[in-house]
């Protein structure tokens, strides 16, 4: 075993809770916020730079069912699912409210890919949405979290799942090199994004100001082990007025999971989707500004960060304005 397969052996056996004990015991006298949340990142968390990866790259890869929903993604879901297909065969594309081609696009992609299967969600869906209240009410089976578990049900138990969201696009090879993480069924492997916007008008790349790189927990890959989507209330977002709003979304709670982070094997280009230029992502950095603030080496690969290629990319997305 090497360095890197000892450690990850090591964290393996401690559980995550006695580690993150540990993590606010040794933490608790230090004084700076990021020092002290990084600290603690270290001993509670696993991260595994891109070198780190290659030496994982031993045995056999799991192989994944895709988990993916789509409401109206025309415009970047040719790009998402041939950017997945050289490493992921089977899935389920679970769909809803689609009037712009999408479902059409879905039925044939399953025929041609007869390890995907296609879901129809029977209900309207709410998607993820502002309120001015945490008890506002809505029927149960119209919410996004029972659309999540209506999908999620089509997947069989005890198989390893993959997200995949069809406005991000993934880099294949990299994509397979997570694929040799997961060992235990508590293993969660964080697949972490980079938030772009392509300006079609000017052929401009910009990344997104104040996350050098999104590490959420909601991308992940991990076992369908007793897993379920409930609400998840987030009152951190401001509306187009500036206004603080609360925002209903899903949440699959991997707090009592074995975090692995990983590095950027994903594009993310939330603009193209309509109902998200009520928040405020406006605040935008000229890509070759964002490449000198990356965290290249740590999180990602520096091939990761060709600009010539993310516009190729881009390019090839339906013309629309992304605005």
């Amino acid at each position: 075993m090497n360095r890197v397969e000892i450690e990850l052996f090591i964290k393996r056996l401690v559980n995550r809770k006695i580690r993150r004990s540990f993590a606010n015991m040794i933490t608790c006298f230090v004084s700076d916020k990021n020092k002290r949340e990084n600290i603690r990142k270290k001993i509670k968390d696993i991260r595994l730079t891109p070198s780190d990866i290659l030496k994982l790259q031993k045995g056999t890869p799991i192989e994944p069912w895709a988990f993916i929903r789509v409401r109206n993604e025309i415009v970047t879901i040719d790009s998402c699912l041939k950017s997945i297909l050289p490493v992921i065969k089977k899935g389920v594309i679970g769909y809803n409210d689609c009037d712009d081609g999408s479902e059409e696009y879905i039925l044939e992609f399953c025929r041609q890919n007869p390890g995907f299967i296609p879901v129809k969600y029977p209900y309207t869906v709410r998607p993820p949405h502002f309120l001015e209240k945490i008890d506002e009410k809505e029927e149960e089976k119209n919410s996004f979290t029972a659309y999540s578990n209506y999908v999620l049900s089509f997947i069989p138990k005890g198989e390893w799942i993959i997200k995949i969201d069809c406005d991000h696009i993934y880099n294949a090879e990299k994509l397979k090199q997570l694929f040799y993480i997961p060992k235990d069924e508590n293993d969660c492997i964080i697949i972490s994004k980079l938030n772009l916007h392509y300006d079609t008008k000017i052929n401009k790349l910009y990344a997104f100001k104040g996350v050098e790189l999104n590490e959420a927990t909601d991308h992940w890959i991990l076992k369908n082990k007793n897993l379920k989507f409930e609400h998840f209330y987030n009152i951190k977002f401001k509306d187009a007025d500036g206004k603080r709003k609360i925002i209903k979304q899903e949440e699959l709670d991997v707090s009592a999971k074995r975090i692995i982070f990983t590095e950027l094997v994903n594009y993310h280009f939330p603009l193209v989707k309509n109902y998200r230029e009520v928040i405020h992502y406006n605040k935008l950095l000229e890509f070759n500004e964002y490449k000198k603030i990356a965290p290249v080496g740590t999180k990602i690969d520096e091939k990761m960060l060709d600009e010539d290629k993310i516009i190729s990319i881009c390019k090839k997305f339906e013309s629309v304005n992304l605005e």
